[in-house]
């Protein structure tokens, strides 16, 4: 099972559609990058808030929307897979190779589908869209019925490679 975990920032960009939050984590030269398309994070709170600090700077306008904490596990095998089978907070994660040039977007998450974003074809919104809500129960379908429903059709229609994942998050500042 692969982890990450750590520290990121949620902000809103000014460029963007209102209320449309992105997380973002540590890149290269300690420099913000999206939480979602590299899978990194902050080692510390303090880190957190100085990138959160250096990124408004950079985007005059740019909303703070706080700190968090995440702890993002994924499955690599179908083994793994298996013991996400009774969890909650079940997130698809798109999973493209670096020498990819298909998409822009080499990594991106989902969860379900919300007004605010229809997803196009997907039973599915990236999670900056529908406001990071995971799969979870509903009426008589699991978290992971849902999930796995929603990577089979990510996987069938646009035949990407995609990996399923629980993702926790907690405000800590």
């Amino acid at each position: 099972m692969k982890r990450v975990k750590g520290y990121v920032f949620m902000a809103e960009p000014p460029y963007y559609k209102p209320n449309v939050n992105f997380l973002f984590g540590q890149g290269v030269d300690n420099h913000p990058v999206l939480f979602e398309e590299e899978l990194s994070t902050y080692p510390s709170i303090s880190k957190a808030v100085n990138g959160m600090k250096e990124f408004q700077q950079m985007h005059n306008g740019a909303k703070n929307k706080g700190i968090y904490h995440v702890n993002l596990r994924y499955a690599e095998t179908e083994e793994e897979l298996e013991s996400l089978k009774d969890e909650s907070n079940l997130v698809v994660i798109l999973m493209l190779k670096e020498d990819d040039d298909s998409l822009y977007s080499r990594r991106t998450l989902f969860g379900p589908r919300t007004t605010i974003d229809d997803g196009g074809t997907v039973p599915a919104s990236r999670l900056r869209y529908n406001g990071y809500q995971t799969f979870v129960r509903k009426e008589n379908r699991s978290a992971f019925d849902r999930v796995l429903y929603c990577y089979g059709e990510i996987r069938r229609q646009g035949q990407l490679p995609c990996a399923i994942g629980q993702l926790n998050m907690k405000k800590v500042k």
